[in-house]
């Protein structure tokens, strides 16, 4: 039975990693069982990493202020778009075909084998990207399906200017030999990721696990089918980023709303607690000719008073309206939700056919150049074949007919 490869970013809550608090889909009894790699702070990591080549940066500094106190913070704030760490999750299977244990409560021979696989794939992660500085790496095996947390800084170096050492993803790939990015989609991250994904397949390989991309079921496309496929995959991933899009600014309008809320809760709250002090203050008063009672307050105080229930009466009317906005953007944002998951799963779908076709028809080679991101050299040379072929097409030839006929399967797809 094919299983799959997942590989995908993680959040990187290294509290939860680590166990230090326990979510609603962890086994308590099995936490002994994960494996720990390496459990570094990070703290430690950073010095570390880049802590010789601050004190270098620092010491050749003449004034006080261009010093650089802490590299960690900096990239906390930095608005450069690094992250302070990067975690991939890196599962073999899935909880149907790959469980951690079986009805006994036993440790399944198909997690024992993927335990396998992982282990190496952990050990050997240092030495297959010697510019990722893994700092922390946990095995889990107290959910549903083993996986691993895998924990890096990347480390850049050769800066001749600042810092020697930097934390940048990009250098730091490039650094190992990764080409520099080509686009957004073929860039240095996809392509690492691709290359890693590859080595687990060899690792699953020698153990007698069969990979299969996205679990494609074997149906066959005809070559019409599969470009029709490919265009409808094009505009599915078109259509899916603008709601995705769309999505997110709906998200950050909500939060900005919630955010407005809060403060104006807060205002309320002092509100009340000012005319509760002003309220100190108040000397019960009888009435001569009546039973009715009557308060007495300084005038100063009944200003403030008023002043301040004016203000609670204007943030009651105010939060009324932004809770009606607020649930109008969320159920907006559900509404949208659902197009964007149906997109995804024709996506999927469609995907999943395209890849059988090619696998089936014994095209793997073929595609696997096509898909491999190329230079601008290589790019050039495709062009002018290309001309030259449209070129040739154009000029008669009296064997046009048997030239199409042979021209119904392409040699690149």
């Amino acid at each position: 039975m094919a299983k799959t490869i997942s590989f995908c970013q993680g959040k990187g809550n290294l509290n939860h990693n680590n166990r230090k608090f326990i979510t609603p889909n962890v086994d308590s009894d099995r936490i002994p069982w994960d494996i720990k790699y390496i459990t570094e702070s990070l703290e430690e990591a950073y010095d570390n990493c880049f802590g010789e080549a601050l004190a270098e940066y620092n010491s050749k500094q003449k004034r006080t202020d261009r010093k650089k106190k802490d590299y960690l913070e900096e990239i906390r704030h930095s608005k450069n778009g690094e992250h302070v760490f990067y975690e991939d999750i890196v599962q073999i299977g899935t909880m149907n075909d790959t469980p951690v244990i079986d009805e006994n409560g036993e440790l399944t021979k198909e997690a024992k084998i993927a335990i396998e696989v992982l282990d190496e794939y952990a050990k050997t992660f240092k030495e297959r990207n010697p510019n990722l500085y893994l700092f922390n790496c946990v095995m889990h095996l107290d959910e549903k399906t083993p996986h691993l947390h895998i924990d890096y800084i990347p480390v850049a170096d050769g800066y001749s200017q600042g810092l020697a050492k930097r934390n940048s993803i990009s250098k730091a790939l490039q650094c190992m030999g990764i080409p520099k990015a080509i686009s957004k989609k073929e860039n240095e991250e996809s392509i690492w990721k691709d290359r890693e994904r590859n080595y687990l397949k060899e690792l699953c390989s020698q153990r007698g696990i069969e990979i299969e991309t996205l679990g494609i079921k074997r149906d066959n496309y005809s070559l019409p089918e599969y470009k029709e496929a490919m265009a409808k995959v094009d505009s599915l991933k078109e259509e899916a980023d603008k709601i995705e899009q769309s999505v997110s600014d709906k998200r950050q309008k909500l939060e900005e709303y919630v955010m407005k809320e809060d403060a104006l809760i807060k205002a309320s709250e002092k509100a009340d607690k000012e005319i509760e002090k002003l309220c100190r203050d108040v000397v019960p008063v009888t009435a001569f000719l009546s039973k009715e009672e009557y308060v007495k307050v300084p005038k100063r105080n009944w200003d403030k008073i008023l002043q301040y229930s004016k203000t609670g009466l204007t943030i009651e009317k105010l939060s009324a309206i932004f809770e009606k906005k607020l649930e109008s953007i969320r159920e907006t944002f559900l509404v949208e939700m659902n197009p964007l998951k149906e997109k995804i799963k024709e996506t999927e779908a469609s995907l999943k056919k395209v890849f059988a076709f090619i696998k089936d028809q014994g095209m793997q080679s073929q595609y696997d150049e096509f898909a491999r991101p190329k230079t601008v050299k290589e790019k050039l040379e495709i062009a002018q074949k290309t001309v030259k072929q449209i070129s040739r097409k154009k000029e008669p030839s009296k064997d046009n007919r048997s030239k199409s006929k042979m021209c119904d399967t392409p040699l690149d797809l």
